[in-house]
C-alpha cells in the first residue's frame, strides 16, 4: 500500500511510523530497516493523512480519512502496547484532521483540519476551537515560546493565534504571491520567536 506519512518516535525507541493507504501504521526499527509491529485504524478503508509522535511518552497520533473526505477517524495510539487508546473528540462537527504537532512536553495538542478550524487538546480533551481559515489547513504548529499557534491554509495565507485570549489573530499574510508585504510585517510575524517561518508549496 501507499505510504502517505512518516513520523520518528523518540529517540531512545529508535522507531519510524509510516501511515499507509488502508488505514495502518507501521512500525519501523530503524537500527535494521525492518518493520516490526503495525497498528490499524478501526476502519480499513480510510488513509492515514497524518501523524504526530509524543516525544516525552509511546504515544502517538494519527489522522485518518476516505478518499471523499467524508468519514474520518483521530486517534491516540499507545506505541509500546501497540493498542489504541482513544478516539478524540472533533467538535462541532466531525472534519478529516489535515496536520497534527505536539508542545515540548507533550502535554498539548493542536490540530488543523479540512473545515479551517484549529483545534486545541489538553490530555487529549479539546479545550478550545475556533474558525481559522476558509479553506482546509494544511500545517499548524506551536510557536517556539507556545503561547500562539501558526496555521498555514490552502488559499497561501499563513496566520499566527495567540492561544490566551483564545483565537486572536496576531497577523496573517498570503505567502504564496509576490511579496508586496513590508519587510516590518514580517518582523512583526516573528517577533520574539529567535528564528524565521519557512513555508514550502
Amino acid at each position: 500500500k501507499q505510504w502517505y506519512q512518516a513520523e520518528y518516535g523518540r529517540k531512545i525507541d529508535k522507531l519510524l511510523y509510516i501511515g499507509t493507504g488502508d488505514g495502518k501504521i507501521k512500525i519501523v526499527n530503524i537500527s535494521n530497516r525492518k518493520i516490526t509491529h503495525e497498528m490499524s485504524h478501526p476502519t480499513d478503508s480510510l488513509r492515514v493523512v497524518s501523524l504526530a509522535s509524543n516525544l516525552i511518552c509511546t504515544h502517538l497520533v494519527s489522522s485518518a480519512t476516505d478518499k471523499e473526505f467524508q468519514a474520518c477517524e483521530f486517534v491516540v495510539w499507545d506505541c509500546k502496547t501497540r493498542e489504541m487508546i482513544q478516539c478524540l473528540d472533533i467538535s462541532p462537527s466531525p472534519s478529516p484532521v489535515t496536520s497534527i504537532h505536539f508542545n515540548h512536553n507533550g502535554n498539548l495538542l493542536v490540530c488543523g483540519a479540512l473545515d479551517g478550524m484549529i483545534r486545541v487538546y489538553a490530555d487529549y480533551q479539546c479545550i478550545m476551537g475556533w474558525q481559522a481559515h476558509n479553506t482546509p489547513i494544511h500545517t499548524v504548529k506551536f510557536s517556539v515560546d507556545e503561547n500562539s499557534v501558526f496555521s498555514y491554509a490552502r488559499d497561501g495565507t499563513l496566520s499566527q493565534w495567540r492561544l490566551y485570549p483564545m483565537s486572536q489573530c496576531l497577523c496573517s499574510v498570503t505567502v504564496n504571491e509576490p511579496a508586496t508585504k513590508s519587510a516590518t510585517f514580517w518582523e512583526r510575524l516573528c517577533a520574539g520567536f529567535g528564528r524565521e517561518v519557512y513555508v514550502g508549496s
